[in-house]
């Protein structure tokens, strides 16, 4: 597995992805302190300013076909909430499918994406997790978006 830790990207789901290319790259971490263009789902953003979140993507390259592997977004959800539970002892709860809620606002957001290369069959999956440690956020965004910390 590598583990790639960077000050600024533009998305660790984008950065990841660049990473197919590379066939020595298998099973990949990227965490960075901060994203430029975080990615949401349906093409919208995620606020990701530096020092304030833990911004990551995970990539798995595996054999098998998409309807053999157990939906990446839920799973990773219930392993957020686990997390937050045991680090901080809040309940958060699941905003179907990939947002993660205390108290009704946003402090995660997942965002999973496939790719196949069409020669091998070979399917890569990349699973981006947001978590909004202690973010100060926008007006805008304040009233739909907390931090673990708030």
């Amino acid at each position: 597995m590598e583990l790639f830790l960077l000050e600024e990207v533009d998305s660790t789901n984008n950065f990841a992805a660049n990473l197919i290319k590379n066939k020595n790259i298998g099973t990949a971490v990227v965490i960075a302190k901060s994203q430029t263009s975080g990615k949401g789902t349906r093409g919208r953003s995620f606020y990701s300013p530096k020092d304030s979140g833990l911004y990551m993507s995970v990539k798995i390259d595996t054999d098998r076909i998409l309807s053999e592997i157990f939906p990446p977004t839920p799973a990773a959800a219930v392993s957020v909430i686990k997390s937050i539970k045991k680090t901080t002892g809040l309940d958060a709860g699941i905003k179907w499918v990939n947002d993660i809620q205390l108290e009704g606002k946003k402090v995660c957001g997942i965002l999973a994406e496939s790719k196949t290369d069409i020669a091998t069959g070979k399917i890569t999956l990349i699973v981006g997790i947001g978590i909004n440690i202690a973010t100060s956020f926008p007006e805008q965004l304040s009233v739909i978006a907390s931090s673990l910390s708030d």
